[in-house]
């Protein structure tokens, strides 16, 4: 029992009454903006080098961002340099803006944008610490001296953005901690900058609200931004944003409550790393509007090189069960979900589906850059359908029941066994070796067959004992199996099914199934070579060798 809860005191929510967003579904992707540079570099034991900077900048670009922020250049001289070499060096492409964060102090706000000197287009972002905890612990202001203090800054960034006519600025503002502080109040401060701002249709501002640390249900934060999108001043003026973190665990689902609210503009980071439990993960909330229909505007069909940039340039790992870009997410080891990812996947492609309804598999890995090859893994818990699938896909053949539940069995005691996963190499290593017709009777049965046109003459040598068969191509097993009843004294065997398949690499593979009369239980064989009437006679005599009490061996010896 955790018996020390009441020392903590619940959030007391916000409650929108007359809501609209429950009602509302995405339909398109918002603005993407990145702060892997800026709150994803803070979050870092060992923070980023220019050089990673650059790798990490360029990647987003790549993949399609066309808002990045870029750093905190009054924080240290390595964000200041960076956003330099971004500039001077002309790194940053027409239709890319780059952002920088700055706190409302006069001198972060000047060296920020004497970061910016020379840049086409940029966008400045200040913020204020708006909750009751910061203004009485950190900052040690009332709410009137806040609101003051904030539009002051408010007017001596837009008056410095004055002095660089040749730089197209866009003033953000953000209301930091924005979700514990009072509605009315963050209201208040963020009408209070946009009135000094005065935006227009063609010169927007920014307003982004930050879930600074997450303290509520993804409900109760789609009521808050609804608030503040139904209530502020010049709202069609304002490009509504959103920054939230991932304390509580719900941070992709407040984002997407966040934009049915009336958010226009999103940041977060690839992976979600940032502080504490990280920030809104891109990778995620992007691919799960491509998962429903929506073009989400980022690139992310090779989600390996993304994850490989993100692991050098951060050191951090993305675990195996991330959505959408863990090694293990696509991966199916129960048999009850691997029979029914086979039997999707069968009837899409027989019936040529267009749209991808796959059972436990919500976007094709395909289009991410991945293979279906790793899809179903087999162990312990794997069943037929499952070790069906991997030896479907590597041979192009479809299996018997009967061999299905045969190497089912086989291949989980032999996972039992060793409490290892077996590769899809292993299982057909396994099944191969299990079904080589050739290796399994060399050195028991010599065939010599002879062809002309449809007549085949067969002759079978068991060890010195030799059998002479001939007939119509279309009996000569019949022929075959009535001669070896003949030699072996067996009465009233019957072949009960008999199929022939051949693989993509031109082997012939033959199942028969035999009953005999005594118990009436079915013998079954199957097998592989490359010849396939030989194949088949082959498989006939393993077959017979199942009855019970009769052995070709021990026949000869006596």
């Amino acid at each position: 029992m955790m018996s020390k809860c009441e020392k903590y005191k619940r959030y007391k929510p916000f409650i929108l009454n007359e809501r609209t967003w429950p009602s509302k579904i995405i339909t398109e992707a918002p603005i993407w903006s990145s702060v892997d540079l800026r709150d994803g570099n803070q979050a870092l034991k060992v923070p980023m080098d220019i050089e990673k900077k650059l790798k990490m900048f360029q990647h987003l670009v790549k993949i399609g961002i066309k808002q990045i922020e870029v750093g905190f250049p009054f924080a240290s001289e390595t964000d200041f340099n960076f956003v330099r070499t971004l500039i001077e060096d002309k790194h940053v492409p027409d239709d890319v803006t780059i952002i920088v964060l700055s706190s409302s102090s006069s001198e972060c706000i000047e060296r920020s944008f004497d970061s910016l000197k020379g840049a086409d287009k940029a966008v400045i972002q200040i913020y204020t610490l708006v909750s009751p905890a910061q203004r009485k612990y950190v900052i040690n202001m009332s709410k009137t001296q806040l609101l003051q203090y904030t539009a002051d800054a408010a007017a001596y960034t837009l008056e410095l953005s004055k002095k660089y006519p040749n730089t197209n600025f866009t003033l953000g503002y953000g209301p930091e901690s924005f979700t514990i502080a009072e509605m009315d109040f963050s209201l208040a401060v963020c009408n209070s900058v946009v009135r000094v701002w005065q935006p227009t249709p063609e010169n927007k501002c920014m307003v982004t609200l930050p879930a600074t640390v997450e303290v509520s249900t993804a409900n109760q934060f789609a009521d808050q931004v609804e608030f503040i999108n139904n209530n502020l001043i010049l709202r069609d003026n304002v490009i509504l944003g959103l920054h939230t973190h991932n304390d509580r665990g719900t941070c992709t689902a407040a984002t997407e409550l966040g934009i049915l609210a009336g958010a226009e503009r999103v940041e977060g980071t690839l992976f979600g790393n940032g502080e504490r439990t990280g920030n809104l993960d891109l990778v995620t909330i992007a691919l799960n509007m491509y998962s429903s229909g929506i073009d989400p505007k980022i690139d992310f069909s090779d989600l390996d090189e993304s994850i490989r940039v993100y692991e050098d340039c951060t050191g951090c790992k993305v675990h195996e069960r991330h959505p959408y870009a863990g090694k293990q997410v696509f991966t199916a080891y129960s048999g009850g979900h691997q029979d029914a990812i086979r039997k999707g996947l069968i009837y899409r492609e027989k019936n040529k589906e267009e749209k991808w309804m796959i059972p436990y598999i919500p976007v094709d890995p395909a289009d991410l850059g991945r293979s279906m090859d790793d899809v179903i893994q087999i162990n312990s818990q794997s069943g037929k359908g499952g070790v069906h699938y991997i030896l479907e896909k590597a041979l192009d053949i479809t299996l018997p029941k009967p061999i299905q539940a045969e190497m089912g069995k086989k291949i989980k005691i032999l996972s039992d066994k060793t409490s290892q996963c077996l590769s899809s190499d292993e299982v057909i290593k396994i099944f191969l070796d299990e079904y080589n017709l050739s290796k399994l009777t060399n050195g028991f049965y010599n065939i010599a067959i002879n062809q002309l046109d449809e007549d085949i003459s067969v002759s079978l040598d068991c060890q010195g004992r030799k059998m002479e068969m001939a007939g119509d191509r279309e009996y000569i097993v019949d022929i075959c199996l009535s001669v070896l009843m003949e030699e072996f004294s067996l009465d009233d065997v019957n072949i009960t099914e008999h199929t022939d398949t051949k693989d993509k690499e031109g082997r012939f593979y033959t199942f028969i199934q035999i009953q005999h009369g005594v118990d009436e239980v079915k013998y079954s064989s199957f097998g592989w070579g490359t010849d396939q009437l030989t194949v088949q006679i082959l498989a006939l005599c393993r077959a017979i060798e199942k009855i019970p009490n009769f052995n070709y061996y021990s026949e000869l010896i006596g």
